[in-house]
């Protein structure tokens, strides 16, 4: 199962063995846990209601969750930012023409099935690598060396010193 939770609980929901595994930009801040080796790519991108052209406006309210920073936007236009709450209140004053676009990635967008909206025609506006990070328990210690062999990185060993850690033998 996939969720995403507020970041200050992953830590908590690790502890008490409700949670298995979380995807991180900081898998320092996980002690006790292993982590992969190779990175995810996660993107956040503007998406704007279809027809709307977002480089030919004056100004662009654009919502974005409040504990996201500001990106810098490649627009001319002066960029009115709203905090907001939920991706499902960015999507719903989107929808409603409240706002002329949002920040978000492609994969909770397209849970809201609306096909009225659609990724802008910009680079992402935020791009961060993101690990794999997980409770120490041998299954899991499979998991992410799976996951790291389907991501090209292979050669999982048991550290000599320390037998909760794995080395990386070859990647790529």
């Amino acid at each position: 199962m996939f969720e995403v939770i507020p970041y200050n609980r992953f830590r908590q929901l690790m502890d008490n063995e409700q949670i298995d595994c979380v995807l991180s930009s900081q898998p320092a801040a996980f002690g006790s846990t292993i982590a992969a080796v190779s990175r995810v790519r996660f993107e956040l991108r503007l998406f704007n209601l279809a027809g709307v052209d977002l480089t030919s406006m004056p100004n662009v309210e654009i919502g974005i969750l409040a504990n996201l920073p500001r990106p810098d936007v490649p627009l001319t236009a002066e960029i009115i930012w709203h905090d907001l709450s939920s991706l499902e209140q960015s999507v719903d004053l989107l929808s409603a023409g409240r706002l002329d676009a949002i920040v978000g990635d492609i994969a909770h967008i397209r849970m809201y099935d609306n096909i009225s909206i659609v990724q802008a025609d910009l680079p992402p506006v935020i791009t961060i690598k993101l690990a794999l990070i997980c409770r120490d328990t041998e299954p899991l210690r499979e998991f992410v060396g799976e996951f790291d062999s389907s991501m090209g990185v292979s050669g999982f060993r048991h550290s000599q010193s320390d037998e909760n850690r794995y080395t990386v033998l070859n990647a790529w």
